[in-house]
């Protein structure tokens, strides 16, 4: 996923969004949220010395957790 060329987000999106997929489990708010900061936060644990696996592993558990709990 690229996101070169895409317009950068206020919080206040992300706050949107969040919003929609607690009230209306909104599919496509979670996908914003995930493809925006899922390939950050795998970034993020590996640059932590997190194998890539386990960073991938861990990323997807965090995002299941937002979809169930937001």
């Amino acid at each position: 996923m690229s996101t070169a060329g895409t317009p950068l987000r206020e919080p206040d999106d992300w706050a949107r969004d969040m919003v929609a997929i607690a009230t209306r489990q909104d599919r496509d708010s979670f996908l914003r949220i995930y493809d925006h900061f899922m390939p950050r936060l795998c970034l993020y644990l590996r640059g932590t010395g997190a194998q890539e696996a386990i960073a991938e592993e861990l990323s997807q558990d965090a995002m299941l957790r937002l979809w169930q709990h937001a």
